[in-house]
């Protein structure tokens, strides 16, 4: 049944369960649709027990429309954007049913569409499972949840400190659902089918076909689905060489994007990050790649220096604005730990593969190369999260500052275009 949004009401009836939960320190966050409407609602239980995506639950208790808790984020907007009307809070629940178990009228009830998009769903979530234990079985805690980060996407799985110490040296964007995840995988891909002797204009659709098993993989977050969008405009133009095509293609990807959820531009900070770190690199990567000449670049390091800086000069205005943090360390990590990350993440995914085909000895003596380059960067970003002063806090940031900052970036992106004689036409 479609509702009205109300503040506050009562319900009792059927949700389906629409993503994996989350288990966080004051419960389980599941995120529920209703049986017989697209609306969801965020229901936040009990840390057990857990439920899988797919399963019918029976859900009584009250309806609250979203508040907001801080000016300068619009939670309820940014629950809205996913399309979440309602937050359930100490809420009754029962298992009704699997996917599997439902009747003919129930699915008709449900929608095909929601069905059949839940049962791809739970085909790849049984993927990703399979792959996540194989990665278990061959490497310890915290490496195996770092690496199953790097190859699945998700920090969800290291344990707080050392997902604070990664939030602190500014590197959770190698472990979470991101634009770095698909970059990896389409420079992975791209050097693969080089060295095989692809011509690289032939590359572009091999990497775009990894990139969209990425995200189906991972469970086609938001998250995911924007990294490989802006991923994919972003990375054939760099790789063409003609980044004005990467700057209209981003545009256009936004504006697609902005079409089908337009709250998007304001509630949604992965988005406003995404985009925002693919204009930095788009408008500035360009003419500085041809001065520094990143074409021969040896082993990639002085791209990946470059990358991370132009990165950073389109993020570090909202960032410092929404969260008032700024790490001094991120540079330095980025420097040190990116060069490694490409090499650790497709030989810990073949080591993973190779246990999980049956060839569990070679898989073992892979793993034993990419152990120890593991265990080195989590060293890397425990000693720089213990600096002082890794991370600094930067209160009062007001709308000056945002609008301010981004004067700057277009000034500074004006002078270095017109310096090289570029344009982005």
């Amino acid at each position: 049944m479609a509702m009205k949004q109300v503040e506050k009401h009562f319900f009792q009836g059927k949700v389906v369960v629409e993503n994996e939960t989350v288990l966080t320190d004051n419960g389980r966050k599941i995120v529920g649709s209703l049986f017989d409407s697209q609306q969801k609602v965020l229901i936040l239980a009990e840390s057990y027990p857990d439920y899988q995506v797919g399963e019918v639950l029976n859900l009584a208790c009250l309806f609250e429309v979203p508040q907001n808790f801080s000016p300068k984020f619009d939670y309820r907007r940014y629950l809205l954007s996913k399309g979440i009307f309602y937050v359930c809070r100490q809420p009754e629940i029962t298992l009704e049913k699997k996917l599997n178990q439902l009747a003919k009228d129930e699915i008709s009830s449900i929608g095909f569409k929601k069905y059949f998009r839940t049962k791809i769903f739970l085909a790849t979530l049984k993927t990703k499972r399979f792959l996540e234990g194989e990665i278990n079985r061959l490497y310890p805690m915290p490496e195996s949840a770092f690496l199953s980060g790097l190859v699945l996407g998700g920090d969800d799985r290291l344990d707080e400190e050392t997902k604070n110490n990664f939030q602190t040296v500014g590197m959770t964007h190698a472990v979470a659902v991101s634009g770095y995840n698909v970059a990896i995988i389409q420079t992975l891909i791209i050097w693969f089918l080089i060295l095989l002797g692809f011509d690289r204009k032939k590359t572009f659709f091999p990497a775009i076909l990894a990139v969209s098993f990425f995200v189906v993989l991972v469970g086609m977050p938001t998250s995911a689905v924007r990294a490989g969008v802006m991923g994919s405009f972003l990375l054939w133009a760099v790789y063409l060489g003609r980044l004005s095509d990467a700057f209209r293609g981003i545009i256009l990807a936004a504006a697609v994007m902005l079409f089908f959820n337009p709250a998007l531009l304001l509630a949604d900070a992965g988005f406003q990050l995404s985009f925002l770190a693919a204009l930095g690199l788009t408008l500035v990567y360009g003419p500085l790649s041809e001065k520094l000449r990143i074409e021969n670049d040896f082993l990639e390091i002085k791209s990946v220096l470059l990358t991370t800086l132009c990165a950073q000069l389109g993020v570090v205005g909202i960032l410092i604005y929404q969260f008032e943090s700024f790490s001094l360390i991120s540079f330095l990590a980025n420097l040190l730990m990116l060069p490694l990350i490409p090499l650790i993440t497709l030989a810990g995914f073949l080591s993973a593969l190779l246990a999980s085909v049956g060839l569990i000895f070679l898989g073992k003596i892979l793993a034993l190369v990419v152990f120890p380059l593991l265990k080195l960067e989590i060293f890397l970003v425990e000693k720089l999260a213990n600096i002082p002063f890794a991370s600094i806090q930067i209160e009062s940031v007001g709308n000056l500052w945002f609008w301010g900052y981004y004067l700057f970036f277009l000034l500074l992106v004006f002078r270095i275009r017109r310096q090289f004689k570029m344009t982005t036409s």
